[in-house]
């Protein structure tokens, strides 16, 4: 039995239409249970184990994501993962023992608009205090110098 990761790049309509395909098309492929991360683009990640030889694991990869949603994909060993940079939190829901229960784990992304004017910003500090920022305009500001 081999641990996998599989990332889907798709474009589903919502949380429940991925989640739906987590639970009732994916389960085939898994020998076990299936652990998930939605992220709110439509993309996932499903973790899960098989017994299956790889030629057979493919195959059923292939018939299972044929599905207009599903953009891309690619799938690797869990234990041959040898760098990913991931929120914590998410990280810990892949690599990290969990409690049972715990199979589904949700991110949502919000696009920053990278147009922002810096001196705008700092004339809006100047006039009306930090707290006036939107959260836009904080973020912009945290990931400035980055």
């Amino acid at each position: 039995m081999k641990s996998y990761i599989l990332f889907i790049f798709g474009a589903f309509e919502d949380h429940e239409d991925l989640e739906f395909f987590c639970m009732e098309h994916f389960s085939q492929i898994s020998d076990g249970g299936i652990k998930y991360v939605i992220e709110s683009l439509g993309n996932c990640i499903i973790m899960f184990d098989s017994g299956k030889e790889k030629e057979t694991l493919i195959n059923d990869l292939k018939t299972t994501l044929a599905i207009e949603q599903i953009k891309f994909y690619f799938i690797f060993e869990k234990n041959s993962v040898f760098g990913a940079e991931l929120p914590e939190a998410v990280r810990d829901f892949i690599f990290k023992p969990q409690e049972p229960g715990v199979d589904m784990f949700k991110i949502t992304i919000r696009k920053i608009d990278k147009n922002m004017d810096l001196d705008e910003i700092l004339e809006k500090i100047h006039d009306v205090g930090f707290d006036s920022l939107t959260e836009d305009e904080k973020k912009f500001l945290d990931g400035f110098g980055k």
